[in-house]
């Protein structure tokens, strides 16, 4: 996650005609990053997962009360 300062950088780099690259290596973050954040396709200061977090606990739980359930009819 980047900072909203190196976002507005980002973009202002990138309005100055700096490459990609470059903009990666002056503000230490990844160009795939920077791509990101010049599409427009993420905004800073947001985190996003990219998958639920597994609840094993809950997961296992619903499991028995289902299995428990089947056995009772």
């Amino acid at each position: 996650m980047i900072e909203v300062s190196q976002a507005l950088e980002c973009k202002q780099l990138h309005g100055q005609g700096v490459s990609i690259r470059q903009i990666s290596r002056k503000l230490e973050i990844s160009r795939t990053t920077v791509r990101r954040y010049l599409r427009g396709e993420a905004s800073p200061g947001t985190y996003q997962m990219t998958e639920p977090r597994a609840q094993p606990v809950r997961d296992a739980t619903r499991e028995r009360v289902r299995e428990l359930l089947t056995a009772e009819r």
